[in-house]
């Protein structure tokens, strides 16, 4: 039959058992298509077995049972054709070779591209991790330096002020030196009723300016990461500081360069905004130096503060150099500058930034030689709690400061008010001596030896659950890093403290409780 189809093929063997068949073509036996006629099973299972020997050769089944389900699994399992020994005839059987031969060639063909679609995908998909791995280290590193170029505008920044918080800071200590020092010197000079009120007035003003200069300074010896939490805040009193900050930067260092800077200031009664002091502070800063920079001679900086639709706008406006266009439309980028090289530009971009966090928007507008006005539009302060001016009395206080000097101007303090007071010196001595139930508040120091306040804090409250406390603390309202401030505290007194800042914090720890009655 092969010979009269067609003259074309060959007969290379003829072999009564699969195995055979296999071992002569592992030898080398020449074959371009199989005829199986399942000798060694009427099943699948000898189609099976070849097709895994030899999976490139195109196969042609012979079977003597016509049967439709049967010849479509083959084909559904690899088989080129399902052929009836009852229905072979020469050209049948050449025509369905080489129609076989074919579709094998192209299932062939067709695998082989799949392949390599399949390697190049491989490829690709591990080019791509690379890639991915590579743009993440890159971003890493970028993300890495860009803090880092924070940090160092922030030190900058804090470089150009230093000697002017050293001169402030100096300024405000000499009155009290020089007063309690005459005293000292001069006790009979305390008979004076007139001059030690006086002097003590003197005093008085110039340790609160102290405290002035350290809360303004505290906000930026924070790292970038430390940015504190969300607050209701007058926006007045932050721009104000920053003024304060900056004032022998753009007064008297701007004096000795042969510049005269004047500042107006116009500040309305706006509500309150929900910020982050230090932030604040800090935007306001940056504005500030910009405006000085921007004064190359004599000039005026305007800073306002006024209500505005559904919300507090704050302006820092200057007549120095401006921008054309150009610089205007970049001034924003992170590291643009027009300093060269005594600026990293991100003095905008910081600000920027402040204000996205803050939900603000941020408007420039300049004119070169004309100057430059940013406006920054923050939203009222959803955060903001009524004012608690009662001033509580009969109060039984529990009271854990190490200092001494701090311990009896508490005693003092407290007793003035009216409350019933018991003193220890650390966290050990006040767990001996406390007993549940017994007191209204606990106010302690948050550093201090043997156990931190905040752990004594989560002790009393494990004791007492209805004991309300107050942290005294000379790091703010805010902890240092590392800090566990945990949910035991219900307020936070900053240090130094007055006789109303002390009030206030013992009214807000208390929130309008009634004190427990014996």
């Amino acid at each position: 039959m092969l010979g009269e189809g067609g003259g074309q093929m060959i007969l290379s063997g003829v072999f009564s058992r699969l195995s055979e068949a296999v071992a002569e073509m592992e030898k080398g036996m020449a074959v371009d298509l199989v005829l199986l006629g399942l000798p060694d099973s009427s099943g699948l299972e000898t189609f099976t077995q070849f097709s895994e020997a030899m999976p490139h050769l195109p196969v042609i089944i012979l079977s003597a049972l016509d049967d439709e389900d049967l010849a479509l699994e083959f084909v559904r399992q690899g088989a080129q054709d399902y052929l009836l020994k009852t229905d072979l005839t020469e050209k049948r059987l050449a025509r369905t070779i080489y129609f076989a031969m074919e579709r094998k060639r192209g299932e062939l063909a067709l695998k082989s591209v799949r392949d390599e679609l399949e390697k190049r995908v491989a490829e690709r998909t591990q080019a791509l991790s690379l890639s991915n791995q590579q743009l993440s280290k890159a971003l890493d590193e970028s993300s890495a330096a860009q803090a880092q170029r924070i940090q160092q505008e922030r030190l900058n920044a804090m470089e150009r002020m230093a000697s002017g918080i050293a001169h402030d800071f100096n300024n405000a200590l000499s009155p009290i030196l020089a007063h309690s020092e005459w005293f000292l010197r001069k006790p009979e000079d305390m008979a004076d009723n007139a001059k030690l009120r006086k002097a003590l007035c003197k005093i008085n003003e110039s340790a609160e300016y102290c405290s002035e200069i350290v809360m303004r300074l505290r906000g930026f010896y924070h790292s970038g990461g430390e940015t504190g939490s969300m607050e209701p805040i007058e926006l007045n009193e932050v721009l104000m500081e920053a003024i304060c900050l900056t004032q022998m930067y753009w007064k008297d260092q701007a004096q000795s360069r042969g510049c005269e800077v004047t500042f107006q200031t116009e500040f309305s009664d706006a509500p309150k905004i929900d910020g982050v002091r230090n932030e604040l502070r800090q935007m306001f800063t940056d504005l500030i130096l910009n405006a000085v920079d921007a004064i190359p001679k004599n000039g005026t900086i305007r800073a306002s503060i006024y209500s505005v639709d559904g919300g507090v706008a704050a302006s820092i406006a200057d007549n120095g150099v401006g921008m054309n266009p150009e610089v205007l439309s970049r001034c924003l980028e992170p590291f643009f500058t027009t300093k060269n090289h005594t600026g990293i530009g991100l003095g905008l971009g910081v600000v920027h930034g402040i204000a996205q966090r803050h939900k603000a928007g941020i408007k420039i507008e300049s004119r070169e030689g004309e100057g430059t006005k940013v406006t920054v539009q923050f939203p009222v302060s959803s955060l903001e709690k009524p004012v608690l001016s009662k001033t509580m009395t009969g109060l039984r206080i529990f009271v854990v400061e190490d200092e001494p000097n701090i311990r009896e101007v508490l005693a003092v303090y407290l007793a003035e008010d009216g409350h019933q007071v018991e003193l220890a010196s650390d966290g050990t001595e006040a767990l001996e001596h406390f007993t549940p139930g017994r007191f209204d508040l606990l106010l302690t120091d948050y550093s201090m030896p043997k156990m931190n306040g905040d752990l004594l804090a989560a002790e009393i409250r494990a004791r007492d659950p209805e004991i309300r406390i107050a942290l005294l603390t000379g790091f703010g309202a805010s902890l240092p890093q590392g800090a566990s401030l945990r949910l035991e505290i219900d307020t936070i007194i900053s240090k130094p403290f007055t006789f109303e800042t002390l009030r206030q914090g013992i009214a807000e720890a208390m929130d309008g409780r009634d004190p427990k009655r014996i």
